[in-house]
């Protein structure tokens, strides 16, 4: 969705007195996933300071500036309009959750779980509650329960159309004996390359295991440690005893912890070499950092950082940065020329990571935000710090 282009009809709609409040609102909503939350709050305020007490309407924009506040970590204050929304709507189990996932952004992961809690007793069918709870039980590694909580993501419309057209019957935990399972990839990128960890604890259990990837990331996962048949979304899906979403491995394996499995995945030799000499000798610890993901992501403003924040570590001259960086953020490297070596030409043309697998195996440090780079260095087994903020995806 394009926010500028709303907010401006939204604005030329209030102007003209077209249901002013509710295309007021509306650019509330706007300013906010545009990050102009000073503006977002401006509007809103004065919303609420012409609302009667006691109106429907007034929950509603509580709730709303509970929402600006959290995004910009006021924690306090979005707290206090949802109580003075909940003392108005008790039952109401949305203002339950908007409470828990405040208190998880503030880091009282137990006070959230509570809420969640008494949320879904009010509305226990509510699948964004649930699934919001399951994200707050996997971080404060409740993973028994977090896992179960964790499937009701399978409820989606485009996951139920996409489990139908799987061969093979849905695998529940059944012996697997003799059996060919077909696993899909559900999630990003970064996603399916985390989680590919668990496959080796079902390689034990079943004659065959087939993996419907991306196309994008076949030429990659053909390195994958583990005895699996790698399938690209757009080839032929050969016929299986039963399929599972790849997400699932660890609630139907009964994962109670997140154990470190060693490296998974293999760089390219060839390219490993190419790049080893397009990078020269090393005269000193060679760095590779990424600072930049989507921005059209929801909680970008959480992962991404302005690179200009990583300026103190390139004082360290003992050290050779080098970008690893791709599409949005490389912008920022117009400043920086002098002090990160910017690898030149199109990286993984050919498919996804590969070349940029290649080029980490030839480093000695990887520093990424929260992106699809720190799976694939910790899949590589090769040293990554990892920058997450104080209450970080449980990924």
């Amino acid at each position: 969705m394009n926010f500028e282009i709303a907010a401006e009809y939204y604005l030329k709609s209030a102007e003209l007195g077209t249901n002013g409040r509710a295309a007021n609102y509306n650019l509330v909503l706007c300013q906010q996933k545009l990050r102009n939350y000073n503006e977002a709050l401006n509007l809103i305020n004065s919303l609420i300071s012409n609302c009667s007490t006691g109106s429907p309407e007034l929950n509603r924009l509580l709730s709303g500036r509970a929402n600006i506040n959290r995004d910009i970590g006021n924690f306090e204050e979005a707290l206090n309009d949802i109580e003075e929304a909940l003392a108005l709507a008790p039952q109401d189990s949305r203002l339950l959750g908007n409470k828990a996932l405040t208190l998880l952004h503030s880091g009282d992961i137990s006070r959230s779980i509570a809420v969640y809690r008494a949320a879904l007793l009010l509305d226990s069918d509510n699948d964004d509650i649930r699934f919001n709870f399951s994200q707050t039980l996997l971080l404060g590694e409740f993973f028994e329960e977090g896992w179960s909580e964790f499937e009701v993501r399978l409820n989606s419309p485009a996951l139920v159309e996409k489990q139908k057209s799987m061969p093979g019957v849905i695998w529940r935990g059944e012996d697997l004996t003799g059996k060919h399972i077909l696993v899909w990839c559900e999630q990003g990128l970064g996603d399916t390359i985390h989680f590919l960890r668990f496959l080796s604890l079902l390689s034990s259990k079943t004659r065959q295991i087939s993996l419907l990837c991306p196309d994008r990331l076949k030429t990659l996962l053909n390195n994958f440690s583990g005895r699996i048949n790698i399938v690209g979304n757009s080839e032929f899906i050969p016929s299986a005893d039963y399929n599972v979403p790849l997400m699932s491995l660890p609630y139907l394996l009964k994962i109670e912890a997140i154990n470190d499995f060693g490296p998974y995945l293999r760089a390219d030799n060839n390219l490993v070499a190419r790049w080893g000499e397009y990078l020269s000798e090393r005269n000193k610890p060679r760095i590779g950092i990424n600072w930049q993901g989507n921005p059209s992501y929801e909680s970008d403003h959480q992962r991404s950082i302005p690179l200009s924040f990583l300026q103190p570590l390139f004082l360290e001259r003992k050290y050779e940065f080098l970008s690893l960086q791709q599409g949005f953020g490389c912008e920022q490297l117009v400043d920086f020329e002098a002090s990160l070596v910017k690898i030149d030409g199109d990286l993984d043309k050919v498919a996804a990571f590969v070349d940029t697998a290649a080029i980490i195996v030839n480093l000695d440090l990887v520093i990424t935000s929260d992106t699809a780079l720190a799976h694939l260095a910790g899949a590589l087994g090769m040293p990554v710090w990892l920058l997450l903020p104080s209450t970080p995806d449980w990924r």
